[in-house]
């Protein structure tokens, strides 16, 4: 089942299906590493629209909610 980043609580391993942007979401995203097939990981969720803080290859990554609400994942 596949679900936007943003709609996950803490959870375990998940994989990134899809990044639904333009070129500099895309390019924001792959600068830091994170391309469609990673494997990612929520570690917190910040209150009041706040960042979303992800683990990919043993990094820790914050987000904010506009870009989480533009990747797809899904459960593993």
């Amino acid at each position: 089942m596949v679900m936007k980043l943003s709609e996950f609580k803490i959870t375990t391993q998940m994989k990134i299906k899809s990044l639904n942007g333009g070129k500099e979401f895309v390019s924001q995203l792959l600068k830091m590493g994170i391309k469609i097939g990673d494997v990612i990981e929520v570690v917190s969720i910040q209150p009041l629209s706040g960042p979303i803080t992800i683990k990919h290859n043993n990094t820790i990554i914050s987000i904010g909610r506009g870009m989480a609400e533009k990747i797809e994942v899904e459960l593993l």
